[in-house]
């Protein structure tokens, strides 16, 4: 009675129900050496193991419930209590208070393993009627709200993950077989190894999939918003079809880094979605996924360990951190030692969206959580920016009313003050802003900034709108030199931009000559190439063959869109 399962590490372990029949129930024993626990009522060994055998429990579950029942048993042995009785459960309840008034153990962990224990006795086929009276006292009073990232903290974690994902990818595709069969001795030797360079300094990295593995998890968690439960147990997709992209396409809830972008649905029932610009993260997952496990309906996120395949657990999330702790040193800003946690990255889309929508219905219905949930694990955002934004609202408040001002003058005032160009709950509300798509197949993040102003007096002064309308900038030649421009790597962007482009050539026929249309549009055809080029190859060639096969883009199907307009007539030419 000595079944093997694999633990919240991933790791086989030896589950020895044996042990139950000796007194403390001992790690090992022989006959010499151990003392029968002749004391007690019957055979212990037989029952519990019939209940973790029928049960539907998962393996992580089974051995996680079996060493709190081990550590019950040895509780009642040592204070000679028969287990299966009222008597041991109300002692082991009192053990447990008096180890949390003592400060040693906190109220989560005393919920559990008394509720471990009492999920085993229920289970056992006995009329032990006095267990159904039984009430755990404990509670979660101690559990504290899920505190966000601050935006500095984001930055630090993300560029540290992101640049860790892409050079760790780029050493294991080259030739994934070395770092898949190694041994567990091997994994840290210099031939396995892989380095890593930040900041300059060259970082060996041993049990390399591993950590590309858990850095993946965390870039998952920023971008959907997943819990740890369902990024650890996602399958890797079956795509049916020639692109990601074109075959996946779905409209899901709004999420707020999707950008009102089209997404991309990864699990069941909308459980998991990745926005389209990061894209080109779940196409290298699935990549890593395939070279570890070709088989079908595999894990998306594996590692290595002892040679063999094994899934990412929380365990191996914590070493993730560990090491980066040790090798990194990331601080916040409160200079506390910065991990990536994937419940905070959670914690931060949650609260952002919740700031923007002022509601905590759509939160709840994009986190997949009850409004009661969103309200009370995350709704307090990050203490360092709330005690900013808590520090500005003081100030403003002390000039609105000491110098008489009003609001914004006084919010000028309290920007001088702190030193800062926009106050903090102003810069948050302005990230918050989602970028508006163009007619081209861009999007800009500032569309009434001071091109705007120029065009709505012009129009003011020409009569076409009044002084209270306000005009969004509609300058679509200027939008490739624009600092506030933003291009999504999708293909029915790439398609109109691509459109676009198309529909500036072919109005060469409407110039004069070859100067006169190079001097209208040459200089906005190089830019839209500069801004190509960095697009992925494979989505900009899905662009290039849909506009080869369907046409262009119904905005710009012939030259009618192009505004004539645009089309400056150079006297000198003529």
């Amino acid at each position: 009675m000595a079944p093997v399962w694999r633990g919240p590490g991933g790791s086989p372990i030896r589950c020895d129900f044996n042990r139950f029949d000796y007194y403390g129930v001992p790690k090992k024993y022989s006959p010499g050496s151990t003392t029968s626990a002749d004391y007690r009522l019957g055979s212990l060994s037989k029952l519990v193991y019939e209940v973790f055998m029928n049960s539907d429990w998962a393996e992580a579950t089974k051995t996680y419930r079996f060493s709190h029942f081990v550590r019950y048993v040895s509780f009642c042995d040592n204070n000679r209590i028969e287990p299966i009785s009222g008597n041991g459960v109300n002692r082991w309840i009192d053990h447990n208070d008096h180890m949390h008034l003592e400060g040693k153990w906190n109220d989560g962990t005393c919920l559990s393993q008394v509720n471990t224990v009492l999920s085993i006795l229920k289970n056992m086929d006995l009329n032990a009627n006095f267990l159904w009276d039984v009430i755990n006292p404990f509670g979660r009073t101690e559990t504290e709200s899920t505190q966000g990232y601050s935006d500095s903290d984001l930055k630090k974690l993300l560029h540290l993950l992101v640049n860790l994902f892409c050079s760790l990818y780029d050493q294991f595709i080259v030739n994934p077989k070395n770092f898949m069969v190694c041994p567990r001795w091997a994994e840290s030797s210099r031939y396995y190894a892989m380095t890593f360079n930040y900041k300059g300094v060259d970082h060996k990295i041993s049990s390399p999939i591993n950590k590309l593995s858990a850095a993946s998890c965390y870039l998952l968690s920023y971008y959907t918003w997943g819990n740890t439960t369902q990024l650890l147990e996602i399958k890797r997709p079956i795509i049916d079809g020639t692109t990601l992209s074109e075959k996946w396409a779905v409209m899901p809830a709004f999420k707020r880094r999707a950008n009102r972008f089209v997404n991309i649905e990864l699990g069941e029932n909308d459980s998991l979605n990745v926005p389209k610009h990061a894209m080109w993260i779940l196409c290298k997952i699935i990549n890593i996924s395939k070279n570890l496990s070709p088989e079908p309906g595999s894990l998306m996120l594996n590692g290595v360990y002892g040679g063999s395949l094994t899934p990412i657990t929380g365990n191996h999330l914590g070493r993730f951190n560990r090491w980066l702790k040790r090798t990194f040193d990331l601080r916040d800003d409160f200079d506390v030692p910065l991990v990536p946690l994937v419940r905070r990255m959670r914690a931060s889309g949650i609260c952002r969206f919740q700031v923007f929508t002022n509601d905590s219905i759509k939160p709840a219905i994009v986190a997949g959580n009850e409004p009661r949930v969103v309200k009370r694990h995350y709704s307090e955002g990050n203490k360092f920016e709330n005690d900013m934004q808590l520090q500005a609202t003081s100030l403003t408040l002390e000039n609105l009313a000491r110098r008489k001002l009003g609001v914004k003058d006084a919010k000028g005032v309290t920007a001088a003050q702190l030193n800062v160009e926009v106050l903090p709950y102003e810069a948050m509300l302005n990230q918050l802003i989602l970028p508006t798509r163009n007619a081209n197949g861009s999007y800009c993040k500032d569309p009434y900034g001071d091109r705007s102003q120029k065009q709505n007096l012009r129009a003011q002064v020409r009569k076409v709108i009044n002084n209270k309308s306000h005009l969004a900038c509609a300058d679509l030649l200027w939008c490739f030199e624009c600092p506030y421009q933003v291009i999504v790597e999708t293909v029915d962007d790439i398609w109109c931009i691509l459109s676009f482009k198309e529909c500036l050539e072919e109005s060469a026929y409407m110039h004069l000559d070859r100067n006169h249309y190079e001097g209208n549009f040459s200089r906005i055809l190089r830019q839209i190439d500069c801004r190509i080029v960095g697009v992925s190859k494979n989505v900009r060639a899905d662009a290039e063959r849909k506009l080869f096969k369907i046409g262009r883009h119904p905005a710009w199907l012939d030259l009618d869109n192009l505004s004539i307009s645009a089309v400056k007539i150079d006297e000198s030419s003529s």
